[in-house]
C-alpha cells in the first residue's frame, strides 16, 4: 500500500513519514520511508527498488500529473502544515540553498500544496497542532490511513519519535520565532522582504483565498550585467532593454492580478514601457500577457495586469523594458503585489522609502 504525505521540507514532514511507518509497525508489518521530487516516475522508481509491503512518501512539488492523480483516486492524503519561514531557515542553514534560493524554492513548495486546500480526502494536521498534543496528533495521523492507534500504541509511537518532533522547532529551523530567524539570518531588508512573500504563503495554506503575495525589490533583478539583485534606484539611461526582471517566484495555479508598484524619477517622464508578465521552463520564457505604458509623471506609478496560472512549478518573471533610448532616468521597484482578486492597498507597507528621491 502507499501512503502519501505532502508537506514542507524539513522535519515535521519527515516525522509524520516516520509515525507512519510506527504505526504500520505496530501492526506486525514493515514499510519504507522515502521523499520524492514530485512524479509519478519517482514513485514507480521507490516501488521498484523496494520489497517492503508498504511505500511512506512525501513530497513538497506534486508536479500538474501526480497532483492530477491524487486528486482523482481519492485516496488518503495527510496534508503536514508548518510555517514556510522555517522551511526557508531549514534549507539555508542546511547549505541547500542561499536565503534567497531557499525563499523561491518553498514558494513552489507552498504553491503546489495550496491547491490541496479544498480537497476532501486530505486531512490537514499543523505543527503547532502536533506539539500542543502529539499524541493526538499520532492518533489523527493514524486514523487517516485507517491504522487506528489506541492510547497504549500512540504512546509507544510517541516514545520512538519523540526527538524527531523536538527537532521541528530547534535553531536550524527558526527555533521559537522564524520571523526573527529569517532577520538574524538573511538580514534586516532581505529578512523582512521573505517575511513578507511568506507570511503570504502561510495564509494561503492556511485557507485564507484572498491574502495578497507581496514581493518587494529585493527578489527582482537589474536589466544590466551581471544583473545583480535590486538595492537602489536603478538608472534607465541608455538603448532600449530591461530595466528589472524577476521575482522567479512561484504562485498557485489559478487567475491572478497583478499591482506593480514603481516609481520614476522626473527625467524619465514620457519614456514608452512595455511590462509583461510569464513563466520560465527551462531557458524558454512563456509570456502570459503584457501591457505598453508611458511614464506619466514623476513619483509612484501603479500598473495592474492579469493573467492565469496553469503550472505552479513554473517560475514567474515580471519584466519592465524601455521601447526607446532615453538620455536620463531613473526607476525603483516598491513590490509586486499577486491578489486572486481585486482588494485594498498592501497594508502597512511603507512604499515610500522604496521610491526614488525627488
Amino acid at each position: 500500500m502507499i501512503y502519501t504525505v505532502l508537506g514542507l521540507p524539513g522535519p515535521f514532514t519527515s516525522w509524520c513519514r516516520t509515525v507512519l511507518c510506527e504505526l504500520i509497525a505496530e501492526r506486525g508489518e514493515r514499510a519504507s520511508d522515502t521523499h520524492i521530487a514530485g512524479s509519478l516516475a519517482d514513485i514507480a522508481t521507490e516501488l521498484m527498488r523496494r520489497d517492503e509491503e508498504h511505500l511512506v512518501f512525501s513530497a513538497g512539488r506534486p508536479d500538474v500529473a501526480l497532483t492530477a492523480r491524487l486528486k482523482e483516486f481519492r485516496r488518503p492524503i495527510l496534508l503536514a502544515l508548518s510555517d514556510p519561514r522555517q522551511g526557508a531557515l531549514h534549507l539555508y542553514r542546511s547549505g541547500k540553498a542561499d536565503e534567497r534560493t531557499s525563499v523561491r524554492l518553498i514558494s513552489g513548495d507552498c504553491s503546489c500544496l495550496v491547491g490541496f486546500n479544498d480537497t476532501d480526502h486530505v486531512t490537514r494536521l499543523h505543527l503547532e497542532d502536533a506539539l500542543a498534543d502529539p499524541l493526538s496528533a499520532i492518533q489523527r495521523i493514524g486514523a487517516a490511513f485507517g491504522l487506528r492507534a489506541d492510547a497504549m500504541q500512540a504512546r509507544r509511537v510517541l516514545e520512538r519519535t519523540v526527538t524527531q518532533l523536538a527537532d521541528t522547532t530547534g535553531p536550524d529551523n527558526g527555533g521559537a520565532d522564524p520571523k526573527a530567524g529569517l532577520v538574524e539570518s538573511f538580514g534586516e531588508a532581505l529578512g523582512a522582504a521573505a517575511d513578507y512573500v511568506l507570511g503570504g504563503f502561510e495564509q494561503l495554506l492556511a485557507g485564507d483565498r484572498d491574502v495578497p503575495l507581496i514581493i518587494t525589490k529585493e527578489f527582482f533583478l537589474a536589466g544590466d550585467p551581471p544583473h545583480d539583485h535590486v538595492t537602489h534606484p536603478l538608472d534607465m539611461t541608455g538603448r532600449a532593454r530591461f530595466i528589472a526582471f524577476g521575482p522567479y517566484m512561484h504562485i498557485p495555479a489559478g487567475a491572478w492580478s497583478l499591482r506593480y508598484v514603481v516609481g520614476f524619477s522626473a527625467e524619465a517622464m514620457g519614456t514608452p514601457c512595455i511590462i509583461d508578465v510569464g513563466v520560465s521552463e527551462g531557458p524558454v520564457y512563456h509570456e502570459l500577457t503584457r501591457a505598453h505604458m508611458a511614464v506619466s509623471s514623476r513619483g509612484r506609478m501603479e500598473i495592474s495586469l492579469s493573467f492565469e496560472i496553469t503550472d505552479p512549478l513554473m517560475p514567474l518573471q515580471v519584466r519592465l523594458l524601455t521601447e526607446k533610448a532615453i538620455f536620463d532616468g531613473r526607476m525603483a521597484i516598491g513590490y509586486a503585489e499577486f491578489r486572486r482578486k481585486a482588494h485594498h492597498d498592501a497594508g502597512d507597507l511603507d512604499t515610500s522609502t522604496l521610491l526614488p528621491p525627488a
